[in-house]
């Protein structure tokens, strides 16, 4: 399954880079993350997590690296885990750039992305017409959250 969006978001490119840079903080930040934890030895982030899906809320263990950046426009994720009767492995990419001037945070920044997702078990016979709405739902919300310690601040 392949999927894409934009969302513009008010916060300054550079604050949300920030904080989309710390796994830990972001985690906290999301709704139904229990634990984010950052492996020394390979870089990778591991997520114990209850996202919402088309069936509810499947508890899932995730593993995700970072295999391209470049400071404060680009970052492709490569990811994979498990989750009761389902599997998946994806690979998110996100493009950062200025959006112009914007409300309380002054400037906004629009993080256009993309999603290649194989999904497989339960979630996986949700099929094509219900899994790209998951799959957007989960990157929008984490990117939100990420806006959203800006949007505070202010």
């Amino acid at each position: 399954m392949r999927t894409a969006g934009e969302i513009v978001l008010d916060a300054p490119r550079a604050a949300l880079w920030d904080a989309m840079a710390d796994p830990v903080a972001l985690g906290a930040a999301l709704p139904g993350v229990d634990e984010v934890e950052v492996d020394e030895r390979d870089g990778s982030v591991g997520v114990r997590a209850r996202p919402s899906t088309g069936l509810g809320v499947t508890p899932f263990a995730l593993r995700l690296w970072v295999r391209e950046r470049r400071e404060r426009e680009h970052v492709t994720i490569d990811g994979k885990g498990r989750g009761g009767e389902s599997a998946v492995t994806f690979t998110v990419t996100l493009d950062v750039r200025d959006a112009g001037a914007s409300g309380r945070a002054g400037a906004a920044t629009a993080v256009a992305w993309t999603a290649q997702a194989v999904v497989l078990g339960v979630l996986g016979s949700l099929g094509q017409r219900v899994l790209p709405a998951v799959v957007a739902g989960q990157i929008e919300g984490v990117l939100r959250a990420a806006a959203r310690p800006q949007e505070g601040a202010l």
